[in-house]
């Protein structure tokens, strides 16, 4: 299994070279990535568009504390193998909590080729190369950070910042981003995410927040391309569960699955970062 700098062309712990500053763009998917002759690496474009076809990213605010890092990333692993068995296969680490990023570095290397895995709660630049350098391809922020974006164009991930407002949409347009989160949904609803789309039909909205399989066909109608589940899902403690009937219910709601083999499956349609 090759490290996250070795897919990435790159030296361990070392910046990406300076061409593979890109920025995600904002593409609809209606096919799966086209596949490198080897595999590789998803670009931040193709990262953005898988998740735009899966359209669930499941949240995961672990508790980690008291555990072992061997402990708290084989509960990961077998978190993320059920949720990739009932058809989830985004998930995000939210990087504030104990054993994150041994967890994304756990996941990038067992689960790689099934599951898609980021860093959530990214909120400086330091952040970004820790969460790069255990095997993320995508950081997700509670807020829109310049220096944030840039370091995810830097070492070549998909950059999605938090907005709530129009000042802060145009600010992440503005930053050349097609994907944003919109943090906190639960309190505005729906209909604010429809009003947003209304002049800003251009970028995708990833509302956050309180978002269930009761609710996820509204939020989808309203204009999202795609939903962050939190501990609606997977609780906080990491108990598998309900997990498995819960993330069949979202997917069925949602009305998005992914093979887990086959020419869709995630190494297939990977492509290598340019050297």
């Amino acid at each position: 299994m090759k490290t996250a700098d070795a897919r990435a062309g790159r030296r361990p712990g070392g910046p990406a070279p300076a061409d593979q500053e890109e920025k995600a763009a904002c593409v609809e998917c209606s096919a799966p990535p086209a596949a490198s002759e080897d595999g590789g690496y998803l670009s931040p474009t193709q990262v953005e568009q898988r998740i735009r076809k899966l359209r669930i990213v499941a949240i995961l605010r672990l508790d980690g504390s008291g555990l072992s890092s061997a402990t708290a990333v084989d509960r990961a692993t077998r978190l993320c193998e059920t949720l990739a068995e009932s058809g989830i296969r985004v998930v995000e680490f939210t990087i504030n909590r104990p054993h994150a990023l041994e967890s994304i570095a756990g996941i990038a290397a067992r689960l790689g080729d099934r599951v898609l895995v980021g860093g959530g709660t990214v909120l400086d630049e330091s952040s970004v190369d820790a969460v790069a350098d255990a095997g993320a391809q995508f950081c997700v922020s509670p807020h829109v950070g310049p220096s944030v974006v840039a370091a995810c164009g830097r070492r070549g991930l998909l950059a999605v910042p938090g907005v709530l407002s129009p000042t802060e949409v145009v600010k992440s347009m503005s930053l050349g981003l097609g994907m944003v989160k919109l943090f906190p949904a639960e309190p505005l609803g729906p209909s604010y995410l429809a009003a947003l789309c209304a002049p800003f039909g251009t970028i995708g909205f990833m509302p956050t927040g309180g978002i269930d399989h009761a609710n996820a066909a509204r939020w989808l109608a309203a204009g999202a391309v795609a939903l962050g589940v939190g501990s609606s899902l997977v609780p906080p403690d990491g108990s598998l569960e309900g997990v498995a009937e819960r993330a069949r219910q979202l997917v069925l709601a949602v009305g998005s699955r992914s093979p887990a083999h086959g020419a869709d499956a995630l190494s297939a349609s990977a492509v290598h970062r340019p050297e």
